[in-house]
């Protein structure tokens, strides 16, 4: 990029978790001239409180490199004092000057010019990353949620709270997915929505509108990501074995909820997102949800809205006290002797 001229579109790509976002990331990733780094969660708060950082005299680079290194999924790849340099360099005097330099170094690191961001959460703050980032565009990319449901649920890890079951995963999945469609609606051409099914059946036909939407081109590298993932990604072996796809060609069928989905769960979900299902042109696994399944769908939203709500009441707390509390409030009080009292 020249210095002075204007930054190059920048990429987020966004959507629920298990919906594609991955293999989208490996796809741009294994473009010459682009570097996707891994999800840069402390994005999410950092963003929310860029007025810490834009002071009166000037922007607290010591501030921003601190809250970045001790963020939440720092990129450890990344040493402490080289990170701290290159911004410092830059000479930012925004929050948004900061963020670029960053994603620069990023992508310098790796020979290349251009970068982008793969942080599936961050669908949520799209309007902040609007107004920080006016060259940001957002690709949303959407995959059946009974799919997802099943990917869920078949590599479900203990720290996932809210994430136990099919009926959690139909919550989340279209709430997100719907709160992502309205926002994206009122960014305009800044937003593109993208299917993961369509992306599995043909991927040049929807990377190239995609590098046209960023002002990339295309180039047919960004196929065979699969012949060397784990340099793509810059990723561990236990990663690649928890995104097993990532070292096939665009596979259809890892996941079929028509074969694989037990008809309860199937039921359930419907009940739930039958409604997003249909606004996206998914078809309908059962003609008529029964009443039982109804039922069922109103029971687990109270329940995860119970559960939400202690785990609010829990930030309060050291992660210690925490597994305390959730034991109080969960299993009745007194659970064991010292358990501290319902009302603190």
């Amino acid at each position: 990029m020249v210095e002075g001229s204007p930054p190059p579109p920048f990429p987020f790509i966004l959507g629920v978790q298990r919906s594609g976002t991955t293999l989208l990331r490996a796809m741009f990733a294994a473009h010459p001239d682009v570097a996707i780094p891994d999800e840069a969660t402390f994005l999410l708060g950092m963003c929310r409180r860029t007025n810490s950082y834009e002071t009166s005299s000037g922007f607290d680079l010591d501030a921003f490199v601190d809250d970045l290194i001790h963020g939440p999924a720092w990129w450890h790849s990344l040493p402490e004092a080289e990170v701290r340099g290159a911004i410092r360099r830059a000479r930012p005097e925004t929050f948004s000057d900061a963020i670029r330099a960053l994603y620069r170094h990023v992508a310098a690191n790796e020979g290349k010019t251009r970068y982008g961001d793969k942080t599936p959460n961050a669908l949520g703050i799209m309007p902040v990353l609007a107004h920080l980032l006016p060259e940001a565009r957002f690709i949303h990319i959407i995959r059946d949620g009974r799919d997802v449901a099943l990917s869920h649920v078949a590599r479900q890890t203990p720290d996932e709270w809210f994430i136990e079951s099919v009926g959690e995963v139909a919550l989340t999945w279209s709430a997100a997915v719907d709160g992502g469609r309205r926002t994206g609606g009122r960014l305009g051409r800044r937003y593109r929505e993208v299917r993961y099914e369509s992306l599995i059946d043909d991927p040049e036909a929807v990377l190239r509108p995609l590098c046209e939407f960023i002002e990339l081109p295309f180039d047919r590298g960004m196929l065979r990501y699969h012949e060397r993932p784990k340099e793509v990604l810059g990723v561990t072996q236990r990663d690649l074995d928890f995104h097993e796809g990532l070292y096939l060609a665009p596979t259809k069928g890892l996941r079929d909820w028509r074969r694989q989905m037990p008809r309860r769960d199937l039921e359930l979900f419907e009940a739930i997102a039958g409604r997003t299902l249909e606004e996206l042109g998914y078809e309908r696994g059962v003609a008529s949800v029964p009443l039982a399944a109804r039922a069922r769908a109103q029971f687990l939203r109270a329940n995860v809205a119970a559960k939400r709500a202690v785990s609010g009441r829990l930030q309060r707390y050291s992660w210690w006290s925490r597994v305390r509390v959730a034991r109080h409030w969960l299993l009745g009080p007194r659970s064991r002797p010292g358990a501290p009292d319902r009302r603190s």
